[in-house]
């Protein structure tokens, strides 16, 4: 062996030098399951899944959890789906990704988003390091079942901010039980996280507003048990943007007719404005055209029920 090999030897066997890692991020483990975001609102989104460990929360705590512009990325987006409008869906096959959602050319203001009680959002969902936390938030942020350790600013020297934060309807692990939901209009978005994943949601949709099937989680249903053709009206108030400034304009769903024997279901917005819902049954050549008629409390959930019952020269409505 020459000098100068002896000599690279000897300081080989005395010294370790650092390993430089060409991404400083932990990675962390994907674990196996399938996670959803469902579009029923009036707008066309955008989702990007990220791997866990890519997106990195830097606000003080989890209190700012909800806060999207406290948030950025290590890397790019495993899968993307672009213009996922009104009734599809954009799933993941990896139970700690990350789902990004933006609704694109449109800013979203915080405040115009409702969060369903019972909702999570940002770095208080997930599980299995879908998050990592910066190091200067500290130990507060790492006690959440979704966020993984990283020590000494490991994430430092290659985070960046997520682009177009403003667009963000959305940032969090829906999980692998529920789809996050996504409703209203640009103006109003409402988030829930409540309809299982077992629901294929393959309702076969008549125009573009009722549903057969199983009644959603926050929806009206009408039962037709008349000797007669009937139709329910479901009526409620949305913020628009219109000359200069946002109104409350009203938004009817409509059954359409129906025959004896058929249901159908109509799913209301989460997001609405603060107006009682009104309901209107219609009969077609009835005595009396005007058969039934409520109000339900905005903020109602579950399922309400009414039907139509009668004949043509005594038609009658009422709760099911």
């Amino acid at each position: 062996m020459s000098v100068k090999l002896a000599v690279l030897s000897l300081l080989a066997s005395t010294f370790t030098l650092p390993l430089l890692l060409p991404s400083s991020v932990q990675a962390q483990t994907l674990i196996p399951g399938k996670q959803c975001v469902f579009n029923n609102g009036a707008f066309s989104v955008n989702v990007d899944w990220y791997d866990p460990g890519s997106i990195v929360f830097i606000g003080k705590d989890a209190t700012e959890a909800k806060d999207y512009s406290k948030y950025q990325v290590t890397g790019n987006p495993v899968d993307t789906k672009k213009d996922v409008t009104l009734g599809f869906s954009s799933c993941t096959e990896g139970a700690n990704r990350v789902a990004v959602v933006r609704i694109v050319g449109h800013d979203i203001a915080n405040s115009a988003i409702t969060i369903a009680a019972g909702t999570l959002a940002g770095v208080a969902t997930g599980v299995g390091g879908a998050f990592v936390c910066a190091a200067s938030v500290g130990a507060g942020c790492i006690t959440l079942a979704a966020v993984a350790p990283v020590t000494g600013g490991a994430i430092a020297a290659v985070e960046k901010a997520l682009p177009e934060v403003k667009e963000i309807a959305y940032i969090g692990s829906p999980g692998t039980k529920n789809y996050v939901d996504l409703s209203g209009t640009i103006w109003q978005v409402g988030i829930a996280n409540n309809v299982p994943l077992s629901d294929s949601r393959g309702f076969a949709k008549v125009g573009t507003f009722f549903t057969g099937g199983t009644p959603g989680p926050r929806s009206i249903s009408f039962s037709n048990q008349a000797g007669y053709v009937a139709e329910m009206q479901v009526m409620y108030f949305q913020k628009q943007y219109l000359g200069g400034a946002f109104v409350d304009l009203p938004v009817v769903k409509s059954s359409g007719n129906i025959t004896l024997g058929r249901t159908v279901h109509i799913d209301v917005p989460l997001a609405i404005s603060n107006q009682p819902i009104q309901v209107f049954i219609k009969g077609v050549a009835t005595l009396k055209p005007d058969v039934y008629s409520t109000t339900i409390p905005v903020n109602f959930s579950g399922n309400r029920c009414y039907k139509s019952f009668g004949t043509i020269f005594d038609a009658q409505g009422s709760t099911c």
